[in-house]
This record gives structure tokens, sequence and C-alpha cells, in this order.
């Protein structure tokens, strides 16, 4: 299920869904940078997903309680990626 509503930045090129259950939060981001989120995540398992290279990077969620959004900085991939935040 779409859920771009939980972009606080790059909306225009990031893509985020929802599985229908709202377990799991997936985020497709078709090149390295700081994603943030609207909400608190910071209590969610959250990894990368390396595309090109096939490899899985654990991520840190750190939720900014002044802005109100969580940050999942930049990783080790240089295109795509697809965030996965484990959410129940």
């Amino acid at each position: 299920m779409p859920a771009q509503e939980v972009l606080a930045t790059h909306a225009d090129d990031v893509f985020a869904s929802k599985t229908a259950d709202g377990s799991k939060l997936l985020v497709y981001v078709p090149y390295n940078a700081d994603i943030r989120l609207a909400g608190d995540f910071s209590s969610s398992h959250a990894r990368a997903i390396d595309l090109a290279e096939r490899t899985i990077v654990p991520l840190e969620a750190r939720f900014d309680a002044e802005k109100g959004t969580t940050l999942l900085a930049q990783g080790t991939w240089f295109e795509d990626a697809v965030l996965v935040l484990d959410l129940a």
C-alpha cells in the first residue's frame, strides 16, 4: 500500500509503501542520501538492501523530537536500495 505520507524528505524521487498488515515499511531509494521519515520510527528494526551488491546493511533510525522526524542516515550503497523497517 502506498505510504508517501511518511516521507519528510525526497518525496518526489523516493517511494514508500507499507505491507497490508502494517508490519513493515519499505522505502525505495534510487541513490544514497539521508532519508527523513515523518514520525518516530526509532524503535523499528531497520536495514537497507543494496540492490546492486545484493547485500543487507543494518540502519540506525534516530528520532529528532524537535523536528518530529526519524533520520535514516545514508549508507554504503551508491544506487538503488530498499530500506526495510519492521514496525510490529
